[in-house]
C-alpha cells in the first residue's frame, strides 16, 4: 500500500508541470463556468465539437482553419488547457470532468446547431473508444497522433509503470477506434501500415501538422557573435540521461559535444512541460562553451525567437533507440518542422519523413548521425536555401489544406449513416 503511495507521488512529482497545468485548467474553467464565459451562440454555422485530454498545437491549428472559413462553431473539450494558446481557435471551451457529463453537454449543443462531428484528438485513445461505444448520433472521427502501435508493435507487451499510459491498453483502445471510427486523420504515412494490419473501412485522410500562416514571420540575417561561427536551432521534446539509450532518440549529450569540438553555436528550445530535465541540459551548458541552454517559449512567440539562426534540426537519433520500430522510424515526424517553416528558417535534418520534403523543396541537407561533421558549403548556401522555404510555406499551411478536413468530415457522415443502416 505504501509502495503504491509513493509511486503515486513520485509519478505525481515527475509530471509536476502537467499537475500544476491541470489545477490552472481546472480553476479557469469553474470561473468560466460560473460567469457563462463559456457559452455562445452558434448563429446557424456548423458545430465540430474537438475532445482531447491535453491541450494540442495540432488541434488548435486545425480549429482555428476552421473557424477562419466562417462556416463552423468550434468547440473544445478538454482536461489540461493551455488556455492562452487554445482560446482564440474555439467558440466554446469546457471541462472533461467525466464521460457522461461531456456527453450530456454536447447533447445541449446539438438542439443549438447541427454538428457535424466529433473530432477527438489521441493518445490517449481511450475516450475515443468509449464515446464509439456509446453509438451516439454523430460521426467520430479519430486523430491519432503518434501511434503507440506503431511504435512498439501491435502486439507490444511489457511494463508500463514508469509511463504516463498503460501502452498495452492505449494499443488495444487504438485499434478498436482505427477500426469503428467513422473517419480517421493521420498526420503521416504512418497510416497505410495501419491499414495493412487492421480492418479498416473508414475513411482517411493524412493531414500533415501545417503551418499557421498568422505565425509567418519575414526572414533575417543569421546573428553573428564575434567568433564568427553557425548557429543551429533545435526546438521540442528531449530526453535526460536517466531515460535509457533504446528510449532515448531525442537525447543530445553527445551531438552537443560534437558540435562543441567543431565549434558550431548548438541551440535547444525545449518543449513547456519539460522541466524536470532542465538542470542536466543547464550543467551542459555550463561545461560546452557552443552549447546554450534556452527558456521554453510560447507557440506563437517561438518563431520570432528562432528566426536569428542559421538552420534548424529536425533530428531524432532512432539508431539508438532500437525499441522504435521501422515503421515509425520511416514516418515520425512533429509540429517543429511547421515552426521551422514559420521562422522561415533552412532545415537540417535526419528524419526519413522530414529528409523527403527537404530534399524535394531544397530547403536544407540531410545528416547521418549525431557524429556528423558539417561542410561550410552548406552554410553558403543558407539564402538559397531560405528563398525556398519561403516559397513553399506558403502551400504549405492549415488554411490552404482546410478543405481537405471538411471533406474527411462530410466523408464520415456518410461512413456513419452507412454504418447506422445497417444496424
Amino acid at each position: 500500500m505504501l509502495r503504491n503511495i509513493l509511486s503515486i507521488i513520485g509519478k505525481i512529482w515527475k509530471r509536476r508541470a502537467y499537475v500544476y497545468r491541470a489545477v490552472l485548467n481546472w480553476s479557469t474553467h469553474c470561473l468560466d463556468v460560473i460567469a457563462y464565459r463559456n457559452s455562445g451562440k452558434p448563429d446557424g454555422k456548423r458545430v465540430i465539437v474537438f475532445i482531447r485530454a491535453i491541450s494540442d498545437i495540432r488541434l488548435f491549428k486545425q480549429a482555428k482553419a476552421l473557424r477562419n472559413t466562417g462556416e463552423f462553431y468550434t468547440v473544445f473539450f478538454t482536461k489540461v488547457l493551455d488556455r492562452s494558446l487554445m482560446q482564440p481557435a474555439f467558440d466554446e471551451i469546457h471541462p472533461i470532468i467525466s464521460i457522461n457529463k461531456m456527453v450530456r453537454k454536447i447533447e445541449s449543443i446539438s438542439r443549438k446547431a447541427d454538428i457535424v462531428a466529433l473530432h477527438i484528438s489521441s493518445p490517449p485513445a481511450n475516450i475515443c473508444r468509449r464515446l464509439i461505444e456509446m453509438k451516439l448520433p454523430w460521426p467520430v472521427i479519430f486523430d491519432q497522433y503518434d501511434s503507440w502501435m506503431v511504435t512498439m508493435g501491435p502486439d507490444y507487451k511489457g511494463d508500463s509503470s514508469e509511463r504516463m499510459y498503460n501502452l498495452e491498453q492505449q494499443i488495444a483502445d487504438e485499434k478498436f477506434s482505427f477500426e469503428n471510427a467513422n473517419g480517421i486523420i493521420s498526420k503521416t504515412t504512418e497510416i497505410e501500415y495501419v491499414k495493412s494490419i487492421l480492418d479498416i473501412k473508414a475513411p482517411s485522410l493524412i493531414y500533415p501538422d501545417y503551418a499557421f500562416e498568422d505565425w509567418f514571420v519575414e526572414p533575417q540575417e543569421p546573428m553573428r557573435w564575434e567568433d564568427g561561427r553557425p548557429h543551429l536551432v533545435y526546438i521540442g521534446s528531449i530526453y535526460g540521461k536517466e531515460v535509457p539509450d533504446e528510449m532515448g532518440y531525442s537525447k543530445f549529450f553527445d551531438f552537443a559535444r560534437n558540435l562543441n569540438e567543431q565549434r558550431i553555436h548548438f541551440h535547444i528550445y525545449p518543449s513547456p512541460t519539460q522541466t524536470i530535465i532542465y538542470k542536466e541540459y543547464k550543467n551542459l551548458d555550463k561545461e560546452l562553451p557552443f552549447f546554450h541552454f534556452h527558456k521554453s517559449k510560447n507557440p506563437w512567440e517561438i518563431q520570432k525567437e528562432i528566426a536569428k539562426y542559421d538552420f534548424a534540426l529536425d533530428v531524432a537519433w532512432f539508431d539508438k533507440a532500437p525499441s522504435v520500430r521501422e515503421e515509425k522510424r520511416s514516418t515520425a515526424t512533429g509540429n517543429k518542422y511547421a515552426t521551422y517553416l514559420e521562422a522561415g528558417l533552412p532545415i537540417i535534418a535526419n528524419v526519413p519523413y522530414i529528409a523527403n520534403y527537404v530534399r524535394k523543396w531544397e530547403i536544407g541537407f540531410i545528416i547521418s548521425d549525431d557524429q556528423y561533421i558539417f561542410d561550410n558549403k552548406f552554410m553558403l548556401r543558407r539564402k538559397e536555401y531560405q528563398k525556398n522555404v519561403l516559397k513553399k510555406r506558403m502551400d504549405f499551411n492549415c488554411d490552404s489544406h482546410v478543405k481537405e478536413l471538411i471533406n474527411l468530415y462530410e466523408e464520415g457522415i456518410k461512413e456513419w449513416n452507412m454504418v447506422s443502416k445497417l444496424k
